[in-house]
């Protein structure tokens, strides 16, 4: 996959994000539908982690498999407005790196582990299932 067409796809995942969330306001950050699942606050500070987790197993030492840690990290962000703005950092951060990268660099393989991909081979998997597929958690 082209560089640009991953860039793309980060750009219009952010964007359905941004449009899918956007009624929520700060009196919701709390609210969640039913025990045992994530806060709006924490579904978005969730997805801006993830972006995060797979821009550091693609191109950062390796894939953090430890999902507590993943999960523990979701409260630093104390209200809906602190998860919106990590989430724009992490897309922005990820963009910033795609683009500073050649076509050979994303398609060098991952180095041996639970993720069996090319470095572009996960960015595209990022866009379809960072904000659809965690929405139903």
């Amino acid at each position: 996959m082209h560089k640009e067409e991953l860039i793309r796809e980060l750009k219009l995942s952010k964007e359905y994000l941004d449009r899918s969330s956007k009624c929520l306001e700060e009196t919701d950050a709390d609210y969640s539908p039913v025990g045992g699942v994530f806060t709006a606050r924490r579904q978005i500070a969730h997805i801006a982690a993830t972006v995060d987790w797979f821009l550091e197993g693609a191109f950062g030492s390796a894939f953090n498999m430890d999902f507590d840690s993943h999960t523990a990290v979701l409260d630093r962000a104390k209200s809906l407005d602190e998860a919106r703005q990590w989430v724009a950092r992490s897309y922005a951060e990820a963009i910033e790196t795609l683009e500073s990268k050649t076509a050979e660099e994303l398609n060098q393989p991952l180095p041996e582990g639970p993720v069996v991909a090319s470095r572009a081979a996960i960015y595209s998997g990022q866009s379809w299932s960072t904000p659809r597929t965690t929405a139903a958690r």
